[in-house]
């Protein structure tokens, strides 16, 4: 096994990595997920780096080997917002190991620490290869665990990623697994599975740029295409038989409407026949306005993603299975909002239900703010007047302890009490689209 050759190899790499996550982190604008993707490969990149000064004999830094900690975690939370559980603050427990292992690795830098010893033969010994491997082998596992139960949503008919994706997924997910076995290897072989494990590790990132080429649409999520508009066949020009003309193919000619005879009713249909026009050319059709309507419902019902602080209108469509640009057209054309406005909306309810119970009466207003998804008081009031007509304060003076209302079922599909609990006093108004 030659030296030079895995310096080539983890230079590469590491080379590759860098070049590679560009385009995915400007895919995270359409897909969210590809930003996890791009920290994955990064992490990768990063580890090959830190081999190559391994193999040049440079000085080694405490916290170099933090990629063992990262690359597995990322990867599953890659996994989680392709499969559309998305990743919320309650998904940053998975980065507690890598927290405590980078301020560690803080103290041991400081001049002088008497902890830098012990910290450098710990990350040298066996005990942390151990731990690595054991983390890498957990969250193998639980990726396993969640492509499985993405497959059975999906033969039920309720997912939120397509078939390309949960292949793309599993035929990735391999790959990987095939590298961690090789890691594990050449930890305790050494030799030419080293070479291996270097290796495939450039040859991963081949893999992710060449499926990429191909089949796009695991990075950009599914546009619903627009329905093809078929025209009747022109009549031949006069002096010339219908034989001489090549025969259409069989195709279904819309018949006109008759126009009503009054101006204003004509007007209204011209609109609404505009309208329908403008939203099938967008791909916004009857089927896809209340498939949208269904899963968005059930999304806020069962997931409530609205208490996400940081929640994004790019990343809720990709969890019901959307894109953007329709789901914002339903907020706009179907509830008159936006979609700040929608969220909002939906927080100012939490807010609500949780004045109206006893078990909160001790929270303040900024700790209730903050449970639903708020990050700011001025914000939070901004909104909850706008909603209710009025401060939130006298809006608990008066509400406090009441039974909070039971939602209608099934949900009004055309206002926002049909995903949540209906504030009060509220004046719909149409937001800009």
């Amino acid at each position: 096994m030659s030296l030079i050759l895995l310096e080539n190899l983890s230079l590469g790499t590491g080379v590759l990595g860098l070049f590679l996550a560009m385009p995915l982190i400007a895919l995270a604008r359409q897909r969210p997920a590809s930003m996890w993707l791009a920290l994955y490969v990064l992490t990768i990149s990063a580890a090959s780096l830190e081999d190559y000064a391994h193999y040049q004999h440079l000085p080694w830094i405490a916290g170099m080997a933090w990629p063992n900690l990262a690359v597995d975690v990322l990867y599953y939370c890659y996994v989680r917002s392709m499969t559309g559980l998305g990743n919320g603050r309650f998904q940053t427990i998975h980065f507690v190991p890598l927290a405590c292992y980078l301020s560690a690795a803080l103290v041991a830098l400081l001049p002088g620490s008497p902890f830098a010893p012990w910290f450098a033969d710990w990350e040298h010994g066996a005990g942390a290869a151990m731990f690595y491997q054991c983390q890498g082998a957990f969250y193998l596992g639980a990726v396993l665990l969640r492509l499985r139960q993405h497959r059975q949503r999906l033969r039920a008919g309720d997912t939120t990623a397509g078939t390309d994706a949960l292949r793309w997924l599993t035929t990735l997910s391999c790959v990987l697994a095939a590298l961690w076995i090789s890691w594990v290897l050449a930890v305790r072989l050494h030799g030419n599975w080293t070479a291996c494990f270097v290796a495939g590790r450039l040859a991963t990132f081949y893999f992710v740029g060449w499926y990429g080429l191909r089949r796009a649409t695991v990075f950009l999520p599914a546009t619903a295409a627009p329905p093809v508009e078929r025209c009747a066949p022109v009549a031949p020009p006069a002096g010339r038989t219908a034989a001489a003309a090549p025969a259409p193919a069989p195709t279904l000619v819309a018949v006109a409407a008759p126009v009503p005879a009054n101006p204003a009713t004509a007007d209204l249909a011209a609109g609404a026949t505009a309208e329908r026009e403008k939203y099938a050319r967008s791909g916004m059709t009857d089927a896809t306005q209340r498939l949208i309507g269904e899963r968005l419902q059930r999304r806020m019902s069962l997931h409530r993603d609205f208490l996400e602080s940081d929640l994004r209108l790019t990343e809720l469509a990709e969890r019901i299975g959307t894109t953007p640009q329709l789901l914002s057209q339903y907020l706009n054309h179907m509830l008159g909002l936006s979609f700040f406005d929608y969220v909002n909306g939906l927080r100012i309810a939490e807010v609500q239900n949780m004045m109206r119970d006893p078990a909160g009466a001790g929270r303040t207003l900024l700790e209730l703010a903050h449970a639903a998804g708020f990050n700011s008081k001025s914000t939070f009031n901004t909104a909850f007047k706008n909603v209710s007509g009025m401060a939130p304060s006298q809006w608990r003076a008066r509400h406090a302890g009441e039974p909070a209302p039971v939602p209608h079922t099934p949900p009004s599909p055309s206002a926002l009490p049909a995903h949540g609990a209906a504030p009060e006093h509220r004046e719909p108004r149409q937001a800009a689209a």
